[in-house]
């Protein structure tokens, strides 16, 4: 008999039933597997166990911790200066390879609240949806009555043939401008000028983000709508991009110049060909100038003193866990174990009723007898 429409139906809806049913019983099985009898896996939880993983893992974390800090300890050469210094000496005790790259710092200084963040100039900041604005510090009143005693950045501000402050807002009147020169000393009064290049100290992509800013071949520099700025062309731009980058937290650290081809050891000599005596007044107790050789694969400095403070830490905590664990294992009380026999008698129909279980091996209690005299 040929197979009609309802059969194939039929068997088709059959074959489904079977497959859940054959899936069904695979998942129940799978759930009602019997627990392990080994129980060497719970070993790791005993108290020994954990003792040896924490000693270990201490003893890494303080080798590992320990090798990054002395590959970061000789990589860079901090130099402090403050208002009114015009010169710093120092030594480099090993050659750093090339290139060298010349930071400005700037410790303990407040530079990333809301109000300073969002004080810019929309006319030469590419702001995407954030809201910027200049609100009192679009004058220049407001730049000599906030930076008043910095001479050398109120001529740049008054050499502009303009009333209008371009480009305006806090972190455009705050910018860093302190520049500086390198001389390597070979000898008393034997000095040799090393070539510092800051053209390239700017992002690649700050081109598209700063595309308001155009220098003209006049040597001026305009905002948005031909607003003649303050700024000047060349490497005081490169370092007004750089500047523009607020920093996350409480220290700004700048790339300020590049030095190709590297130093050799020996003395040196920092010259400050401008040091603005604004910060102190800002509160901000000393300027830093930091040398560095080519970076690590690991990263700079900070990067790798952060990672071997962490390990340090890491550290610090498994071996106060491995000394935890192992002075509570000693005083520690340890009770005997009392291992108790019960011995039942099976039922039986005379005596439906189960019987008391016996223990065998506790201790019998002596009866104590008393007499009056």
């Amino acid at each position: 008999m040929p197979p009609t429409e309802g059969t194939s139906a039929s068997e088709e809806s059959a074959g489904d039933k079977g497959c859940k049913a054959s899936c069904g019983r695979c998942i129940w099985r799978m759930a009602q597997q019997p627990d392990t009898r080994y129980t060497y896996q719970w070993r790791i939880f005993t108290r020994w166990a954990q003792m040896c993983c924490s000693l270990v893992c201490g003893i890494l974390f303080l080798i590992l911790g320990g090798a990054l800090w002395s590959v970061s300890a000789s990589s860079e050469v901090v130099v402090a200066y403050q208002t009114g210094d015009t010169t710093k000496s120092l030594t480099l005790s090993e050659d750093l390879e090339g290139p060298v790259y010349i930071h400005y710092e700037i410790p303990s200084v407040l530079l990333n609240n809301k109000d300073y963040v969002i004080s810019k100039d929309k006319d030469s900041v590419y702001t995407f949806f954030s809201a910027v604005n200049c609100d009192s510090a679009d004058s220049r009143e407001q730049v000599v009555r906030r930076r008043g005693l910095d001479t050398a950045f109120l001529s740049r501000v008054d050499a502009v043939n303009s009333t209008d402050l371009a480009p305006c807002g806090l972190v455009n009147i705050a910018m860093f401008t302190d520049s500086y020169a390198l001389d390597r000393m070979d000898g008393p009064g034997n000095l040799q000028g090393i070539a510092i290049d800051e053209s390239g100290v700017a992002w690649s992509t700050d081109d598209e983000a700063f595309d308001k800013v155009v220098e003209q071949a006049s040597g001026s520099v305009y905002l948005k709508g031909d607003r003649l700025s303050w700024l000047s062309p060349g490497d005081f731009l490169e370092h007004w991009k750089v500047w523009q980058r607020t920093p996350p937290g409480q220290r700004v650290r700048n790339l300020w110049g590049v030095i190709e081809g590297g130093l050799t050891q020996g003395s040196y000599r920092i010259r400050f060909l401008e040091n603005s005596p604004i910060w102190e007044s800002w509160g901000v107790p000393e300027r830093r100038v930091i040398i560095s050789g080519k970076w690590s694969a690991l990263g700079n400095q900070g990067a790798i003193q952060s990672v071997a403070g962490f390990m340090f830490a890491v550290a610090v905590a498994e071996i106060i866990t491995f000394l935890v664990l192992l002075v509570g294992g000693f005083l520690a009380p340890s009770a005997p174990s009392r291992i108790v026999e019960v011995q039942l008698s099976p039922l039986n129909e005379a005596d439906p009723e189960a019987p008391e279980p016996v223990v065998l091996g506790a201790p019998k209690k002596e009866p104590v007898h008393t007499a009056r005299v």
